[in-house]
């Protein structure tokens, strides 16, 4: 028998010796495995929206409805000499109404509303987002301009609130790979303590050292996985059912595809379980057994 076959036989043996062990392991991983892998969605979509919305972070200026065309070309000019202003839009209220419609996938239309309520505008961007108030201010101070706003300050609460979700993530992903490492070195710390006088007499002949900790560091690693494999199999359609549902009811904050987190969030999480697995069963070996 070559070391390959052998090493997949004491794996198949140590997991059928003590299946009670072996389940609570798997669920272990696959509840730790879950907690991280929400977290990193969650941290994911936050930073998604973060960006697309300092993206389009800008100066609103609504303008007054007795406006002739004369002012409405100065006004542009003006606003365009302001410091820091990139880019200075038109927006007419019907082209306005549209895009509220496009941006509500046609939940709204005119017979709901009446008359359309939208005012003509300008979109300004700037630069920098820190200087959308004193942009916001200068362009209020303008004749023909009766209100503007900016989201400066929605801007500034996603960026915190993104940056706690990755200090709080990062501190909570380094105590389940702790709490995994734990889970899983404890188990095999139980097969070494079960296979002790079997482990002695392989020493006793002249055993390498590899050949006597691989086949538990391959029993950790195929615990780690299947947990793994678990936790993907609730994550994966779970994260499809609440990114469709936040598509339906909340438009203007799209999820990331799951598609697109699939092709590297969940292999990341099989490697990162693999390698925990690893880990913690060559700690578990390395501690209690005299090789």
């Amino acid at each position: 028998m070559g070391p390959t076959l052998y090493f997949l036989r004491e794996v198949l043996i140590n997991l059928r010796r003590s299946p009670l062990m072996t389940i609570s392991a798997i669920t272990t991983v696959m509840v730790l495995q879950l907690i991280l892998g929400s977290f990193a969605l969650l941290w994911l979509n936050l930073d998604n929206w973060t960006q697309a919305f300092t993206q389009q972070v800008q100066v609103v200026a609504f303008l007054d409805d007795e406006i002739s065309p004369e002012a409405l070309e100065k006004l542009q000019k003006k606003i365009q000499t302001i410091g820091h202003v990139t880019q200075v839009r038109f927006v007419d209220r019907d082209a306005a109404f549209q895009q509220l419609q496009k941006e509500m996938k046609g939940k709204i239309s005119l017979a709901d509303v009446g008359e359309n309520p939208l005012p003509d505008r300008f979109d300004v961007r700037v630069d920098e987002a820190r200087f959308l108030a004193p942009v916001a201010d200068k362009i209020f101070k303008l004749k023909g301009i009766y209100k503007v706003k900016y989201g400066g300050d929605i801007a500034k609460k996603l960026i915190n609130l993104s940056n706690t979700v990755s200090w709080v993530g990062g501190g909570v992903s380094s105590l389940l790979v702790l709490a995994t490492i734990t889970v899983v070195g404890n188990t095999i710390r139980l097969t070494v303590f079960a296979r002790r006088r079997e482990i002695e007499i392989m020493q006793m002949v002249g055993a390498a050292r590899w050949f006597i900790q691989v086949p538990f560091v391959l029993e950790g690693i195929v615990q780690s996985l299947a947990g793994s494999a678990l936790a993907i199999a609730v994550l994966s359609p779970g994260y499809e059912s609440l990114a469709e549902w936040m598509a339906d009811t909340l438009p203007f904050l799209p999820g990331l595809p799951g598609e697109q987190l699939g092709e590297w969030l969940y292999p990341l999480l099989l490697i990162l379980g693999a390698l925990v697995g690893a880990l913690g069963s060559l700690v578990s070996v390395n501690r209690y057994l005299k090789i």
